[in-house]
């Protein structure tokens, strides 16, 4: 009777640890889902913020200094090759540089490009609400991953973490 008793709390504690494991494991990946579809939002927000950038660069252009036009060329032509998350969150804070740069001499010189403000800020709002939503998701699913009690769920499950999107300020 002793045995059975035994082999009954073994084989409940396997049915809750399979429980727990099945749940962090579906919760981890609901979060992945979130995160790639707000990266996928997200980038299509840096993607059309560079495209303003390349429309934008030849109304300032006779005012940048070389370092500056270089810049902005290079974040233009290299968006595209762009893999990694990294890569593109490092890219937007130096384009967010180059901008800021652009609206400085735009206010300077007296320039009037009222879509300007327009398209910029609107894309910026865009941008800071999902970046907020990916970080979210992000750090969720990183502060899970991490957790040591579910730790082992993600490295049966080859899951790994998400990069914060920093803010550029």
């Amino acid at each position: 009777m002793l045995g059975f008793i035994i082999f009954a709390i073994l084989c409940t504690i396997a049915i809750v640890v399979v429980i727990y494991f099945c749940n962090t494991y579906n919760k981890l990946i609901l979060l992945r889902n979130d995160i790639k579809n707000d990266w996928f939002t997200l980038n299509e927000d840096i993607k059309y913020r560079v495209q303003l950038l390349e429309t934008f660069t030849p109304v300032v252009d006779k005012y940048l200094d070389d370092e500056t036009r270089d810049t902005a060329r290079r974040i233009v032509t290299s968006y595209d090759i762009l893999v990694s998350p990294e890569d593109i969150i490092n890219l937007y804070i130096t384009m967010e540089d180059v901008i800021n740069k652009f609206q400085a001499i735009v206010q300077q010189h007296g320039i009037n490009v009222p879509e300007w403000d327009i398209a910029f800020n609107n894309n910026k709002n865009s941008i800071v609400n999902k970046r907020l939503i990916y970080n979210d998701h992000a750090l969720k699913f990183n502060a899970i991953l991490l957790d040591p009690k579910s730790s082992f769920v993600g490295k049966i499950g080859k899951l790994t973490t998400f990069t914060y999107f920093r803010s550029e300020e």
